[in-house]
């Protein structure tokens, strides 16, 4: 059933900015999907990094 967004506010905000992910965004342009997939996987265990819109995002869903 689709949402009726009439008078909702909608903010969109990327995992890129909410996480820091721009060592693997540089991989993935430099080394391409296969070395960037690789290195996901090796690392899905760690925790990521708080990017500049974390605080943002968090204090939104309170």
């Amino acid at each position: 059933m689709p949402y009726n967004l009439k008078d909702k506010l909608v903010i969109a905000i990327s995992s890129r900015a909410i996480f820091d992910l721009e060592k693997e965004n540089e991989m993935y342009e430099k080394e391409g999907l296969e070395k960037y997939s690789k290195f996901q996987v090796e690392n899905e265990e760690k925790i990521l990094e708080k990017g500049t819109a974390f605080h943002l995002y968090k204090h939104l869903l309170i």
